[in-house]
């Protein structure tokens, strides 16, 4: 099978474009923020993005709510994430663009890759973003090709982070090479205190000794963020130990300097995922980010373009080390 693209289908009345080759196939929302709502590996038949059991995409008008509307996949989050005041402006919650409608344009379409440009301008910001997900024949990865333009005068401090909500199981481990974490807020039952900084995975607590690496029972009651610091490389990964089927991402870390880990594992809403998410910085405030030096700023008029590459492996338990051309090392076997 070669590489196509398709635009003639819909999905409760959402316009979807599809992406597809013999292994993969992406399903685009561009009508709700660009959302990539299916990573479906062909050969298992499996989505590595998670959808909510109790919402389904819908139509949000600009600055709606983003928790009671979170139908699930891959948003991008920017330049915020929790509404707040940030110097003469208001930001909407989680952002200004996960909700509006991108355009998009075929700019590639052979036999042997097929690339869809989207793009959006900010409401708040004077920003342009823009995404280029291309799909070639014969391969397990998708290439992500972001550029954001700060169209306006002044520097525009921001926070941006990738945010694809993944299916996830107590079967599940989570890989990344960071040296340290801190559990950032949380939403249900913790195994630490907000603002601990620990050596990554383990966290020691009154609770006692908790590997985060390793995926909880739905009915664990746990929902948690961390904020996973000091990357020794730009890549994270979840993996099913069982199944040895996984989702990784490769990026530049230098642009995406943390991960964050939302985790529900039954904790919020009942719920349970979770979303890797590479972010420019932490933690979740602006102003907080600020203050302790980790929010990214674009100049006036300055544009910052980055790549990331999304990946589905099949045959390992783990992951070592993912290299951002999409070769992986497997872990050591336990």
């Amino acid at each position: 099978m070669t590489v196509r693209v398709e635009t003639n289908w819909r999905y409760r009345d959402f316009e979807v474009i599809t992406l597809e080759n013999k292994y993969l196939r992406l399903d685009i929302l561009p009508e709700l923020g660009a959302n990539i709502y299916n990573f479906i590996d062909k050969p298992s038949d499996h989505n590595f993005l998670w959808h909510n059991p109790r919402i389904y995409p819908r139509k949000v008008p600009f600055g709606g709510n983003y928790d009671d509307n979170f139908s699930g996949g891959w948003d991008d989050i920017f330049p915020n994430d929790p509404p707040e005041q940030f110097g003469a402006e208001i930001y909407p919650d989680h952002g200004e663009i996960w909700s509006q409608r991108w355009d998009y344009d075929i700019t590639e379409q052979t036999p042997q890759l097929c690339t869809v440009k989207f793009w959006v301008y900010g409401c708040v910001t004077q920003s342009l973003v823009e995404k280029w997900i291309s799909l070639e024949k014969n391969e397990r990865r998708v290439i992500l090709d972001y550029r954001f333009t700060n169209l306006g005068q002044s520097r525009q401090p921001y926070l941006w982070k990738l945010h694809p909500a993944l299916v996830v199981s107590e079967n599940h481990r989570i890989d990344l090479p960071a040296k340290t974490a801190e559990l950032g807020p949380c939403l249900g039952r913790s195994r630490g205190q907000e603002g601990q900084v620990y050596e990554w995975p383990i966290l020691n607590s009154e609770r006692g000794r908790r590997d985060i690496s390793r995926a909880l029972p739905s009915d664990s009651q746990i929902a948690e963020m961390h904020f996973a610091t000091e990357m020794k490389a730009g890549w994270c990964a979840l993996t099913d130990t069982v199944t040895k089927l996984g989702f990784g991402l490769a990026f530049d870390k230098e642009v995406f300097s943390t991960v964050w880990l939302f985790m529900t594992y039954g904790g919020w809403r009942g719920l349970n995922t979770v979303i890797l998410e590479p972010s420019t910085g932490y933690p979740h405030h602006l102003g907080n980010a600020q203050a302790r030096g980790r929010l990214a700023q674009l100049e006036g008029g300055a544009t910052l373009e980055t790549q990331v590459t999304a990946l589905i492996y099949d045959g390992v338990s783990g992951v070592k080390k993912i290299e951002r051309d999409g070769q992986i090392d497997p872990a050591e076997k336990e």
